[in-house]
């Protein structure tokens, strides 16, 4: 169900907040946990790793990617973050190509090969600038 690699990070950080709590605690805890609303099972792209990866290593990415209407197209891409968005996992990157932010969802990425070009340390500015992107469309929607 969902990511394996991001669950077994889950299930390790709720053992380590559960051994920190009395026992009475870890049994409130371990109740709220269980009536967690729990989504459909997703199917994980393959390719999921490699991307989050990248993302971490700061390392750009060579893609072939199908747009909606399934044309394809290949892209270099700064990869900044892998991220659920309508009920798909997205990842999040500067595009080379059209010198600006966009998402590409991974299950449409057919392809990938890390460049070995690093774009360290631009990623912290990178997502900054995302960010103030993101509010600026907010003021202009609101």
């Amino acid at each position: 169900m969902g990511d394996p690699t991001l669950a077994k990070a889950a299930a390790s950080v709720l053992a380590k907040v559960a051994a920190t709590l009395p026992d009475d605690r870890e049994q409130h805890l371990l109740h709220a946990i269980s009536q967690v609303y729990r989504p459909d099972p997703r199917h994980t792209p393959d390719n999921i790793d490699a991307i989050r990866k990248a993302c971490w290593q700061e390392r750009a990415l060579f893609i072939h990617y199908a747009d909606k209407a399934k044309a394809p197209t290949e892209r270099k891409v700064l990869p900044l973050a892998v991220m659920y968005t309508q009920g798909a996992l997205t990842l999040l990157a500067w595009c080379c190509l059209r010198e600006a932010f966009r998402m590409f969802r991974l299950e449409r990425i057919s392809h990938l090969e890390t460049t070995g070009a690093s774009f360290r340390p631009r990623r912290a500015s990178l997502l900054r600038d995302y960010l103030a992107e993101l509010g600026r469309r907010q003021l202009t929607t609101t």
